[in-house]
């Protein structure tokens, strides 16, 4: 990329540099405005981001996107209910004296692997869920 395009996107790329996510998602949302208006500054806004985000390759760039778009950024919660309700049955009907018993059970049986640090990482995190549930502190 050369010529004009180069001197575009490194124009949008210092523009946006200057606008946090937040910023971006504050101009869109803007109060006050028609929502004509607030719809075409998120697609201008959209567009240079990804142009921004293609020509240069910088991450920044989809982050901003994805704020947004309202996408939450790093991992994707598990769904552990399935698991959850299993340990809940447990400790219903007895099988497990306590809830970190039932979570170790639970682990145990959905993972079958020789690793126990994959079986206490599981039972930890549905001990802990199952906390909260409650309204609780593990």
């Amino acid at each position: 990329m050369t010529g004009p395009e180069e001197d575009v996107v490194a124009r949008i790329a210092a523009l946006l540099a200057r606008l946090s996510a937040s910023t971006i998602v504050a101009l869109v949302e803007t109060e006050g405005r028609r929502r004509a208006d607030a719809e075409m500054l998120e697609r201008a806004l959209m567009g240079w981001i990804e142009i921004a985000a293609e020509r240069t390759g910088d991450g920044r760039w989809r982050r901003a996107l994805k704020a947004i778009h309202g996408r939450r950024s790093g991992r994707p919660a598990i769904d552990d209910y399935p698991l959850l309700a299993k340990m809940r049955a447990f400790l219903a009907e007895g099988v497990a004296a306590s809830p970190r018993a039932a979570s170790r059970m639970v682990a145990a049986d959905a993972l079958r692997m020789s690793q126990p640090w994959y079986v206490e990482a599981l039972a930890k995190r549905l001990h802990r869920k199952y906390s909260r549930s409650l309204g609780t502190k593990y």
